[in-house]
């Protein structure tokens, strides 16, 4: 189990509501904690890996997976919308369509972090 989701099992609400926040560091040493705005202690490295969630939070965890997955697919443009702007942009070299996709993917995205 990952950082991040050890987190999201323990602190549910405390991530939804933006107080803890993670993010995944480009020097080698993975996910790190980049906000804690709690009133309790930060837990260390081995305190989070140590956590042992019952089934029923891993459950919930899988579930919340799930609904991003579908959320995404319903709300991502279609593979059809993707390939129709790309051939437009290759024939005509326009990439008005091309960057309003982009922006629109990004904001989907942005609305359903991993």
């Amino acid at each position: 189990m990952n950082i991040d989701e050890i987190l999201l099992l323990k602190y549910p609400s405390q991530c939804a509501q933006g107080k803890i926040k993670f993010i995944e560091e480009n020097d080698g040493k993975g996910i790190v904690i980049s906000l804690w705005d709690m009133p309790i202690p930060q837990p260390s490295l081995s305190e989070i890996l140590s956590f042992e969630p019952d089934s029923l939070l891993i459950k919930e965890l899988n579930s919340i997976k799930e609904i991003r997955k579908y959320n995404l697919k319903t709300e991502l443009p279609s593979s059809e919308e993707l390939i129709v702007t790309l051939w437009e942009f290759i024939v005509s070299g326009d990439r008005k369509k091309l960057d309003e996709i982009e922006q629109q993917r990004q904001a989907i995205f942005n609305k359903y972090p991993e």
